[in-house]
């Protein structure tokens, strides 16, 4: 099982963790609500703020792993690989993990409506 770490108050990660759950049929994915009251980033030695300023996840090899990785690792579990693989590839890799660092620093000012308000400043 891969498991993936979101922020249900950030309306673009909800927005994306929606679409995911669609595909879950088998439970092959684990979604870790970090806005829950019993959620310990410590346990990751990570805090809070780690988790909300970059997606993470935990491979079927129960590595910890974040960014771009995260998302390649839990489409291939969901069947939906091909939509990232390209993400992947030798010449795009380094693009697009770059690509996905420069999102994450933007991500609060696109998640500025609903209730994201202060919690998604980085």
């Amino acid at each position: 099982m891969v498991t993936i770490f979101y922020d249900s108050l950030c309306p673009v990660c909800l927005t994306e963790v929606k679409f995911l759950k669609q595909f879950n049929q088998d439970g092959s994915v684990a979604f870790v609500d970090i806005t829950e009251a019993g959620f310990a980033p410590g346990a990751y030695d990570r805090n809070i703020e780690d988790f909300i300023g970059t997606i993470h996840g935990i491979t079927e090899e129960g590595e910890l792993i974040t960014g771009m990785p995260v998302f390649r690792s839990v489409y291939r579990a969901l069947g939906l690989g091909w939509m990232m693989n390209w993400t992947g590839w030798p010449g795009l890799k380094p693009v697009v993990d770059r690509a996905y660092k420069l999102f994450c620093r933007i991500r609060p000012k696109l998640s500025k409506f609903e209730n994201c308000g202060d919690r998604c400043r980085i």
